[in-house]
């Protein structure tokens, strides 16, 4: 039985990032304990992704700005009494597109990531309810048959929207699916080294299906309500 031995070599390269997170972890805990008020683990979660583990400065000096940015558009936005979901909407586009200006695109990809995730949201949200007041209690096992399955199938949920040039009409036709658009824009924040479709369309479609939704959902409410 091999016992586990520790590599001296790659220990001691380690070591200054061990010391820089142990350092953060101790004025994390000062600063908690002057400011009782404040969570203390969202401190420690700002010092992981600061700090870089291959003593690169260039990346954590990154982030550090990225984090700055996103507290000063959180400051600027923080007297404009709008719904949540809007504010939060704005917040994220604001910081993406300040920090693309100051070439931090490298570090935003959470925000971007952030902005998505709230628009498929929105979008899964006002789709169920535009469906569940549009189709009869008697229909709603045939909803998932003819409505569900087909949009996870044509959704590019399991393939790239790219696989599938060799069928040009299809490739076209699925465009009118909301769930394609859901699909590629994580694909485009999460794994971006894999073909995807522009981020700008990716926004701008689900942007227009949330809103889309939403009014039709409204509609067959208020209609469901009244009868």
């Amino acid at each position: 039985m091999k016992v586990l031995q520790l590599n001296k070599s790659v220990f001691l390269s380690n070591l200054p990032y061990l010391a820089k997170c142990v350092i953060g972890v101790i004025l994390c805990y000062i600063l908690y304990k002057e400011i009782p008020r404040y969570p203390f683990y969202w401190a420690l979660v700002s010092v992981v992704i600061a700090i870089s583990p291959d003593n690169s400065n260039r990346l954590a000096y990154d982030r550090m700005k990225a984090n700055v940015l996103g507290c000063g558009v959180g400051l600027c936005l923080y007297p404009v009494h709008i719904p949540n979901l809007v504010l939060l909407c704005l917040g994220i586009t604001l910081t993406i597109s300040v920090g693309i200006a100051l070439r931090l695109t490298s570090t935003l990809r959470s925000a971007m990531a952030a902005l998505i995730i709230v628009l498929i949201a929105t979008f899964s949200a006002c789709g169920g309810l535009a469906l569940g007041c549009t189709i009869n209690q008697q229909h709603i096992g045939l909803m998932f048959g003819m409505v569900i399955t087909p949009m996870i199938f044509f959704g590019c949920t399991y393939y790239p929207w790219s696989a599938l040039k060799t069928f040009p009409i299809l490739q076209k036709a699925v465009l009118i699916n909301p769930l394609v658009y859901a699909s590629e824009g994580m694909r485009a924040t999460l794994a971006p080294q894999f073909s995807h479709l522009p981020v700008a369309a990716v926004l701008g479609a689900l942007l227009f299906f949330d809103v889309l939704l939403l009014v039709v959902g409204l509609q067959q409410f208020e209609k469901k309500a009244v009868s």
